[in-house]
């Protein structure tokens, strides 16, 4: 009887135990109480943590990587703007002095048009990779509304 009765006492603590969890899904700092046999081992739940860990970190060089490859773009398009902006004056002045035919100068408006377009795309992309970068980092939200046009370093 008196082996029973020790055996419901530890039945009885065993089921008080409490395991604490300090983050949900959306990574705040909600606490969670489960009962110890809901809980996963410390072994899995840090696996969990590092294999988050690594794709934070996965999503952050990814993000920084079209960034840069979107600054890239962006400072051909300048560039090719330039060129296509010369083309275009040559062209306008070959035509004024009879040295070459309206569809060459058509041809280069043409040109200047797409230019114009893959530029202004850059820009886009620029300014996207720019808030997915903040976003992976985890700097989306700032307090200061203009921070998402600020370029990171």
């Amino acid at each position: 009887e008196r082996h029973g009765r020790d055996r419901e006492g530890k039945e009885e603590k065993r089921e008080k135990k409490k395991v604490y969890f300090f983050f949900n899904d959306t990574a705040t700092t909600e606490i969670y109480t489960l009962s110890l046999h809901d809980a996963l081992p410390i072994s899995s739940l840090e696996r969990l943590f590092a294999d988050s860990k690594s794709q934070v970190s996965l999503d952050v060089l990814s993000a920084w990587n079209d960034r840069q490859e979107s600054a890239a773009r962006l400072t051909v398009a300048k560039r090719t703007t330039e060129l296509a902006d010369e083309n275009l004056r040559v062209s306008r002045l070959r035509y004024t002095r009879g040295m070459a035919l309206q569809t060459e100068v058509l041809d280069a408006q043409s040109r200047r048009t797409q230019v114009a377009r893959d530029y202004f795309s850059a820009t886009y992309d620029i300014s996207l990779a720019q808030l997915q970068l903040r976003h992976a980092a985890g700097i989306l939200g700032t307090l200061d509304p203009w921070a998402a046009n600020k370029p990171l370093p």
